[in-house]
């Protein structure tokens, strides 16, 4: 595996997919083991820098775009979790 590896614990699932809860705590199950997720450095990272300046006013902006690695959002997981989020 390459190097960083992001690993972490994985929900149990059922054949079709779905996450088993465990029924005395109401819990998704976990698995014993971390599982790997990925790569946390991106295989590419493109950038763009732009400024305009007339009369004396000045406009600027950076665009920047990475691809190709593992990403881990802890804030948007717990608002899933407690049915918080929009989604």
């Amino acid at each position: 595996m390459s190097f960083p590896q992001m690993k972490a614990n994985t929900y149990v699932r059922d054949p079709q997919g779905r996450i088993v809860i465990d029924p005395a705590t109401g819990f998704p199950k976990t698995n014993a083991s971390l599982a790997p997720l990925g790569k946390t450095t991106p295989d590419y990272i493109v950038g763009l820098n732009t400024s305009l300046k007339f009369f004396g006013f000045a406009v600027s902006t950076t665009i920047d775009y990475r691809t190709g690695h593992a990403f881990y959002a802890q804030g948007s997981d717990a608002m899933e979790f407690v049915g918080r989020s929009m989604e």
